[in-house]
């Protein structure tokens, strides 16, 4: 009987302790705040590192609405934002390198190429961009076969001469 007792009391000291243990690390990992905008939730690394915030955003920047932010050891250090821009109520994804340069962006809508994605060079120029009706790479257009057939030759044309010279390569 000694021993029964003894490990229940024994077992109920554990579940104790494992319970304020188990409390006291959530409370670290997890922190929540109301604002005047709504909620936010925000998640901490075991180094108490901000990692991610999900939440409401003030409209007081670019972002209105919902947004999620993903850091690496800590907040000076954002390296995925996504959220609703105040600019043309739409959706944003925008990914930065180790030295929190973007160097990626997804718009839904941009003020003047409509939906549209980008990618920036070592100078944060943004060289290289794609929309639904056009795009760059390193600064040159991408020449599609609409543009050659409006602006310089028809594609049938185009079709004849690569014939041609692959009908010239194989009889050599």
């Amino acid at each position: 009987m000694k021993k029964i007792v003894f490990g229940l009391v024994l077992g109920f000291m554990l579940s104790l302790v494992i319970n304020v243990n188990a409390a006291e690390i959530s409370s670290q990992l997890v922190k929540t705040f109301d604002t005047y905008t709504g909620g936010n939730i925000q998640t901490y690394n075991s180094n108490s590192d901000i990692n991610a915030k999900l939440g409401s955003e003030s409209g007081e920047d670019r972002n209105v609405g919902g947004s999620l932010v993903l850091y690496n050891k800590g907040i000076k250090n954002i390296r995925v934002s996504a959220g609703t821009t105040s600019i043309t109520d739409s959706g944003e994804i925008i990914l930065q390198d180790q030295n929190n340069n973007t160097r990626v962006s997804i718009n839904a809508d941009s003020p003047r190429r409509g939906p549209v994605f980008y990618l920036t060079n070592s100078n944060g120029d943004a060289s290289t961009y794609l929309t639904y009706e056009s795009g760059y790479i390193n600064g040159q257009k991408i020449i599609t076969e609409d543009y050659l057939q409006q602006n310089y030759i028809d594609k049938t044309d185009v079709q004849k001469m690569i014939d041609e010279a692959v009908k010239k390569a194989l009889t050599k």
